[in-house]
C-alpha cells in the first residue's frame, strides 16, 4: 500500500511539473544582471528582455545585482527555484574566470546552472594612449623589451578579464609591464585617456568613440576574428600570439534542474529574438554581436572557455583569497 501511495505521489509531482512547464510562463520573469547599472551588461539584458516580454506575453524584468565581479548575482540564481522564473545573464567573469580564481567557489557554473543560449559576443580591443609611440603589437613588444617595467597597463580590477588577458599577452611575448588595478571599466578607461596608464584591453563599445576621436589608438583586436568596426586592425593572434582569444560573452542560464521543456521554450524565443534584424542592429550599435546557440553548444563553449582561463591563471600565478 505504501509503494502504491509513493508511486501515486511521485506521478502527481511529475504531472504537476509537466503542467507547470506547459503553462509557462504565467507570471513575471526576473532576469538578473550581476553588474552595475549603465554598462554594456545592462544594455544587452534590457535589449533582449524587451523583445522576450513581447514574445512570452509576460514581463521579463531586469534586476541588477552587482558585486564580486558578477559572483553575487550568479550565486543568487544558483540557489533560486528551478521553475524558469529566475534567470541569470552569465558572463566571462562569473562563469569562466571565477572558478579558476577560487579554491572554494560558492557555486559551480557547470553543476548549478542549466544553459539556455549564448546571447552576444563583444570584441575586446588592445588600445594605447596616443603618446605611446607604437602602432602595432610588434612595436609595443619591442618598446616593452627595451624598457622593462616602465610601461603601465590598466585593468578593471585584480583577476578581471582585462587583467588576465594582459597577463596572457605578457607571458606569451616575454615582456614586463606593470599593472594598475581600477574599480571597473569606466575608471580604467578614464585613466588611459588621461595618460595615467599607457595600454589596456577595453571593450569595443566604450573604446570605439575614443578611438574615432583620437583619444585612444587601437593596435590589436582580442577576438579570433577582426572587428567589423576596425577591419584594418589585426587580431592579437595574427600579431604573434597564436590561439589568443579574448572576448566578453554573455549567456542566459537558469538554475540547475529547471524542466527541459522550459529551457527549450526559452531557447526558442531567445534565438528568435537574436535573429530579429531590429534586435541585431540595436545590439550592433553598441558593439555587441548577436550570437545565439543551443543549450548544449553554450555548455560546451563554457567548458572550453573555463579551460582557457584556468591555464592563464595558473601560468600567471594569480590567486584570490
Amino acid at each position: 500500500m505504501k509503494l502504491v501511495t509513493w508511486a501515486g505521489a511521485s506521478l502527481m509531482v511529475v504531472l504537476a511539473q509537466l503542467a507547470g512547464a506547459q503553462a509557462y510562463p504565467n507570471k513575471p520573469i526576473r532576469w538578473v544582471v550581476p553588474f552595475p547599472p549603465g554598462g554594456g551588461a545592462e544594455f544587452v539584458g534590457s535589449t533582449v528582455a524587451k523583445k522576450l516580454t513581447e514574445a512570452l506575453k509576460q514581463p521579463v524584468v531586469i534586476e541588477l545585482r552587482p558585486g564580486g565581479a558578477g559572483a553575487v548575482g550568479a550565486e543568487l540564481i544558483a540557489k533560486a527555484s528551478p521553475d524558469g522564473y529566475s534567470l541569470l545573464q552569465g558572463q566571462l567573469a562569473p562563469m569562466s574566470i571565477y572558478p579558476a580564481l577560487h579554491a572554494k567557489p560558492a557555486y559551480d557554473p557547470n553543476r548549478d546552472f542549466a544553459p539556455i543560449s549564448r546571447l552576444v559576443l563583444v570584441a575586446q580591443l588592445l588600445v594605447v594612449h596616443p603618446s605611446l609611440p607604437v602602432k602595432s603589437l610588434k612595436e609595443l613588444v619591442a618598446l616593452a623589451k627595451a624598457n622593462p617595467g616602465q610601461i603601465i597597463h590598466g585593468t578593471q580590477g585584480y583577476g578581471s578579464g582585462p587583467h588576465l588577458a594582459m597577463e596572457w599577452l605578457k607571458s606569451a611575448m616575454g615582456i614586463n609591464m606593470v599593472p594598475v588595478h581600477f574599480q571597473g571599466a569606466v575608471a580604467a578607461v578614464s585613466a588611459l585617456v588621461t595618460g595615467n596608464t599607457s595600454v589596456q584591453f577595453a571593450a569595443a563599445p566604450g573604446a570605439l568613440p575614443r578611438i574615432k576621436s583620437g583619444k585612444l589608438r587601437a593596435i590589436a583586436v582580442g577576438s579570433a576574428t577582426r572587428s567589423p568596426d576596425l577591419p584594418d586592425i589585426p587580431t592579437v593572434a595574427e600579431s604573434g600570439v597564436p590561439g589568443f582569444e579574448y572576448v566578453i560573452w554573455y549567456g542566459l542560464f537558469a538554475p540547475a534542474n529547471t524542466p527541459k521543456e522550459i529551457v527549450d521554450k526559452l531557447n526558442t524565443e531567445v534565438v528568435k529574438t537574436l535573429k530579429d534584424p531590429e534586435t541585431v542592429r540595436e545590439l550592433a550599435s553598441r558593439g555587441a554581436q548577436a550570437s545565439p546557440t543551443t543549450p548544449e553548444a553554450l555548455a560546451k563553449y563554457l567548458r572550453e572557455d573555463q579551460e582557457r582561463w584556468k591555464k592563464v591563471v595558473k601560468t600567471a600565478g594569480i590567486k584570490v583569497k
